[in-house]
């Protein structure tokens, strides 16, 4: 039997962060490969995998690397799964102002669509050229000053109930790469 291979970015919540999720990026390229993946990459220390495996369901693969996490580091994080082309579909769908660093551009992954009401139940937080945009399977928030003076953050983090992991345009266009797409 020929197994085919399915490429996969994987992005992990609160990994190596404050000193909490401890995860160190070499232990788990070799966990990973123990479980049958390939090509096994890491961008920093921040949880952002690239990696070809036979399962092609990208509920099945976030559940096998947060249960591998698990067993073998001791917590579980959420892991959001996305191919290649849904990546490059995401990246490619951003149309944010011009006058807005990618730093300050950040996607909210998540594990399923977004509440339709989330930009009206976010609003009252917007300020100064904030912006909600709904996506498949992700939350944009346009952040002109950052988001770390934004009031957005925590009330969007609560809405979403930990069920997505947050990236900005910088890390996800490196992902890109690694996965061998064409930043854009």
């Amino acid at each position: 039997m020929i197994r085919t291979m399915t490429r996969w970015a994987i992005f992990l919540r609160g990994v190596n962060v404050g000193g909490h999720g401890k995860l160190p990026m070499a232990d788990l390229r070799r966990s990973l490969r123990a479980i049958g993946a390939g090509n096994v990459a890491t961008n920093i220390q921040s949880g952002n995998i690239v990696m070809d495996h036979d399962e092609d369901s990208a509920s099945a693969i976030s559940e096998m690397v947060s249960g591998l996490i698990e067993k073998d580091f001791g917590f579980r994080p959420t892991a959001v799964a996305i191919p290649p082309e849904a990546l490059d579909t995401l990246i490619s769908a951003l149309k944010p102002p011009a006058t807005i660093e990618p730093k300050n551009i950040h996607v909210y992954l998540l594990d399923g669509a977004p509440p339709p009401d989330l930009p009206t139940k976010m609003s009252p937080y917007c300020a100064q050229g904030e912006e909600v945009l709904l996506l498949p399977n992700a939350i944009a928030v346009f952040t002109p000053n950052g988001i770390g003076r934004s009031k957005l953050a925590a009330p969007l983090d609560r809405s979403l109930k930990n069920r997505a992991t947050a990236r900005n345009l910088n890390s996800l266009r490196k992902v890109q790469a690694m996965l061998g797409g064409k930043p854009k």
